[in-house]
């Protein structure tokens, strides 16, 4: 995936030295259309609606949607939201996990960062991030676990 991302930011960067040659093309266009195509090629790392653990809705885009699983001694790992873009988002990710056995892990990963967000003890958990352009994912763990879990992910434009 970097390799093919310094390909189009080479290309890009080649285009808008030739200017001469490109006068009527918009680099917002071509920024936006590069977008699109990282997007794609990004969601192949999303777990598939019907190899998931639990069940997952989007809202407006890859990023942000509502997850749910109710689940007996369940192992394996949902990629619910995320993908790759050149844009940046803050992401709030909220939700709670009720554990009867096992445990299940809510994992952050941005770009080769991987963070897991801990919970209280009644287990619910809340943490905002800040999805720089790149490859970013929000993932479940599960490891024989058995309970529920609700995980909800929402752009934050609270600043």
């Amino acid at each position: 995936m970097k390799k093919l991302l310094v390909f189009f930011l080479t290309l890009i960067l080649c285009m808008s030295l030739n200017s001469c040659a490109f006068d009527d093309i918009d680099p917002q266009e071509i920024v936006d259309k590069f977008d699109s195509f990282a997007e794609f090629l990004s969601k192949s790392q999303i777990t598939n609606d019907k190899d998931l653990i639990g069940k997952r809705t989007y809202k407006e885009n890859n990023y942000v949607g509502e997850y749910s699983s109710n689940c007996s001694f369940a192992t394996g790992r949902d990629v619910i939201f995320g993908g790759a873009s050149v844009y940046n988002r803050k992401i709030k990710v909220y939700g709670k996990i009720k554990t009867q056995n096992g445990f299940a892990d809510v994992r952050i990963r941005t770009g080769s960062t991987v963070n897991i967000i801990k919970s209280d003890k009644e287990g619910n958990f809340e943490e905002t991030f800040d999805f720089d352009g790149g490859g970013n994912y929000i993932m479940i763990d599960y490891n024989n676990f058995s309970g529920e879990i609700e995980l909800f992910a929402k752009e934050d434009v609270s600043e």
